[in-house]
């Protein structure tokens, strides 16, 4: 299976290079649209492509398995997407590895020369498998010993490398007809979509990711358990200093709450994210990047009403009620990741804000095509505001 695998990671099917090229491809084509319009057009180029790759794969996984590929790559800073990537999102997913092995196989076999057949392809997929959960076991349990050792004050340094856009080149000058072809086509099946009046995150990254070095924060973990997970929350992080946000208005910025009283606001609203882990996770993520907790909470008001507890399906929807990669149904994640992205998103969004302009009917100009929603998110961030003080 080794060389299966070498196989698959030969097989490009997306790299930063092609977005650069889908980029200046749909800005020349539609140079009328708004940046919100071409990036969701972007986004979704995106996307297709790497739908066209799965097929075979059952039709109730491909979502989740684009969305895991995708997060496991360009998400995570790599430049390329391969099938390897894409079969090694497949077998992350339990149910499509154990129930669906014969379509998993299929689509195997038509990507690579060689063959496998389902005895070989069991054994590898459970020792593939076995070998993930062991190394993930490891290293939790490595940091479990570091966390230990560590005195209470230590501090740790993550470095994060500046994502390179260095070069763009036209699309008639380095495309192939055969890829401006392809484009066409995906663009005409785009064109028919009626677009989701939210803002893909992905896209929004693409265009304007810049992650500053020598993050440095103080972490004291807090865990907290419900049903069958265990989260973690950071919950003595420090407000860090990569994220000054003096672009944003002061009352924009971090700073304490009364707990309490926001705990009541929420509960008069039958609202979930009063329960662990949402609250304190959202208070976190807040202090960690830098922003008023209110504007998150103001966000999740707007989005989801701050997600009642008799709402169907609540508990998922509470993993993301900023709708970010669409929308909680198609990106359902946890509310630490969720609550991250859209606090990257509105700093990023609320930069060269012109003088004397609301910075939420600013952020809501691209965030959303409802016009209303800048005016909704500062409504509900003045009454939660005046409640809590």
């Amino acid at each position: 299976m080794k060389h299966i695998e070498e196989e698959l990671k030969k097989i490009k099917v997306i790299d930063r290079d092609d977005i650069i090229k889908f980029k200046n491809y749909i800005y020349k084509k539609y140079p009328k649209n708004t940046a919100v319009k071409n990036a969701k057009i972007l986004s979704d180029t995106i996307h297709q492509v790497i739908y066209t790759k799965l097929d075979g794969i059952p039709e109730d996984f491909k979502s989740s398995i684009k969305i895991i590929t995708l997060k496991n790559t360009l998400g995570s800073s790599k430049n390329l997407i391969t099938l390897y990537d894409i079969f090694d999102s497949c077998v992350i997913d339990e149910n499509l590895r154990t129930n669906f092995t014969g379509e998993l196989i299929s689509w195997v076999n038509v990507h690579s020369d060689t063959k496998i057949e389902m005895d070989e392809a069991q054994l590898y997929l459970q020792f593939k498998y076995d070998k993930e959960v062991n190394s993930n076991t490891l290293l939790k349990e490595d940091m479990h010993i570091e966390s230990k050792e560590m005195p209470s004050n230590s501090v740790i340094e993550v470095e994060n490398e500046r994502i390179p856009f260095n070069s763009v080149m036209s699309l008639n000058n380095s495309c192939s007809s055969n890829f401006k072809s392809t484009l066409q086509n995906v663009l005409s099946y785009l064109n028919g979509l009626n677009f989701r009046s939210y803002i893909v995150i992905l896209a929004i990254c693409i265009f304007s990711i810049s992650l500053s070095k020598g993050l440095v924060l103080k972490i004291k973990k807090a865990e907290y358990k419900s049903e069958n997970y265990i989260f973690q929350t950071d919950k003595a992080i420090e407000v860090s200093t990569i994220h000054p946000n003096i672009h944003m208005p002061t009352y924009m910025r971090y700073k304490k709450v009364n707990e309490e009283k926001l705990k009541n606001f929420l509960n008069k609203r039958n609202s979930l994210l009063v329960k662990e882990p949402y609250f304190s996770t959202i208070l976190s993520v807040s202090k960690e990047f830098n922003l008023n907790p209110i504007v998150l909470f103001s966000v999740a008001g707007q989005e989801q009403s701050f997600v009642p507890k008799d709402t169907t399906n609540a508990s998922k929807i509470a993993n993301n009620p900023y709708n970010v990669f669409h929308s909680w149904q198609e990106y359902n994640t946890d509310i630490k990741d969720s609550s991250s992205i859209v606090a990257r998103t509105l700093i990023d969004l609320s930069k060269n804000t012109p003088e004397n302009t609301d910075p939420f009917l600013w952020i809501g100009k691209k965030y959303a095509e409802d016009s209303k929603w800048g005016s909704g998110v500062r409504s509900i961030f003045e009454e939660l505001s005046n409640y809590v003080n």
